[in-house]
């Protein structure tokens, strides 16, 4: 009571009052309504007598990522004094830290507006954790709730088959923790099958690794393969082939470049002339034989066998009216013109009646010269005595 009466009220005495704290005639925090008066009457009566009710603020607020505990329904109004609790959501804390509290309360003043509540944020887990052959599709920090996705990078998949699926899910928990891995090292290497075995070649190396020549590796993206010739042989059979044959594995699990069926043999090209052995000239037309093998005509005198393994090989010497010569040498490269298979061919000479002939190269044959002017009859062939001279 504002007014400083005590004892009887008598008329017409007029009284004040003022609500306490907290309290008005209505409810409402209006400063005209935390006051009234009241006056004695003739009748002996108070008149304007009021009570003072708490103020109340309302129903309480539905706040974000929290549910509301006490009062326990959302359409009980609160008043003054009175506290609202909230209890944040599942992998939600008072700032977002996992060890932060996940409740808290706001209260109804004298002012009649409720204390500012705290805001309840998800558990920050942090950035998402590397992973080999793989990458996060977010690249900040990550929250509880956050859709996560993995994609494995190219040439990586679940299972390392190339039609497996390439991404995968993670979840940040309300610990701040992220969940497990499907597996250790998710992203596997697609595999390319069994190395493949080259004829007359050694696979030496994989990875950059030697390997064991009596067996052949599982190969897998992105590593190399490294193979060696055989002694005698080459990529493309030329004496100056490359001996040693890489490739690797690619996205797609194939050889690239694709290796070949293996290594061919080293063979040579022999070239050469044949000549005639009296005069020098070349041969053109004569043949020239491997002995147990092909056969190549002069061109002009000019011949090239192609396809000539190393080692020691005979060739014979071919042309009609001439004696076949025959020439054994060892190949170990290619051998050009002018070179060991270079060979003259010495002459059939033919043998007439009654005559002696002596050729340049000591060939002889006999002639008979018939007295009655008929031509010289040819008795046969001769060859010389030394077919190189």
């Amino acid at each position: 009571m504002l007014s400083t009466h005590s004892g009887a009220v008598d008329f017409p005495t007029t009284l004040r009052y003022k609500c306490d704290k907290g309290y008005s005639i209505d409810g409402s925090v209006l400063a005209c309504k935390r006051q009234f008066q009241s006056q004695c009457k003739p009748s002996g009566q108070l008149d304007g007598m009021m009570s003072c009710q708490r103020i109340t603020c309302g129903t309480p607020r539905v706040l974000p990522f929290a549910n509301l505990v006490a009062p326990w329904t959302p359409r009980k109004s609160v008043e003054y004094d009175e506290t609202v609790g909230y209890t944040c959501l599942e992998g939600y804390t008072v700032g977002g830290h996992a060890e932060f509290n996940t409740e808290f309360s706001v209260t109804f003043p004298d002012n009649g507006v409720l204390t500012d509540p705290e805001v309840c944020e998800p558990v920050k887990c942090g950035r998402a954790p590397r992973i080999s052959n793989g990458r996060a599709a977010i690249s900040g920090d990550v929250f509880f709730g956050m859709h996560l996705e993995y994609n494995c990078d190219t040439g990586y998949t679940l299972d390392g088959s190339l039609t497996a699926a390439t991404e995968f899910q993670r979840h940040c928990l309300k610990d701040a923790t992220f969940s497990d891995l499907p597996s250790e090292r998710p992203c596997k290497p697609i595999h390319g099958g069994k190395a493949p075995a080259l004829q007359n070649a050694i696979m030496t190396e994989y990875g950059g690794r030697p390997v064991a020549a009596d067996s052949l590796p599982d190969i897998y993206y992105p590593n190399g393969l490294e193979y060696q010739c055989k002694a005698g042989h080459s990529e493309n059979g030329s004496p100056s082939g490359p001996t040693k044959i890489s490739s690797r594995v690619n996205s797609l699990g194939k050889l690239s470049p694709a290796l070949p069926f293996g290594c061919m043999v080293i063979t040579f090209t022999v070239r050469g002339q044949v000549k005639d052995s009296r005069n020098g000239r070349r041969l053109a037309g004569a043949t020239v034989q491997v002995v147990g093998g092909s056969h190549e005509q002069t061109s002009n005198g000019f011949f090239a066998l192609t396809g000539m393994r190393s080692g020691s090989v005979t060739l014979v010497y071919k042309k009609s009216g001439y004696i076949d010569s025959r020439k054994t040498f060892d190949v170990s490269g290619n051998i050009n013109t002018g070179g060991l298979a270079t060979s003259p061919c010495p002459r059939k000479w033919p043998l007439m009646s009654g005559a002696l002939l002596s050729s340049g190269t000591g060939a002889q044959a006999t002639s008979t010269h018939m007295g009655n002017g008929e031509a010289p009859k040819y008795l046969g062939w001769a060859e010389p005595a030394e077919p190189w001279s």
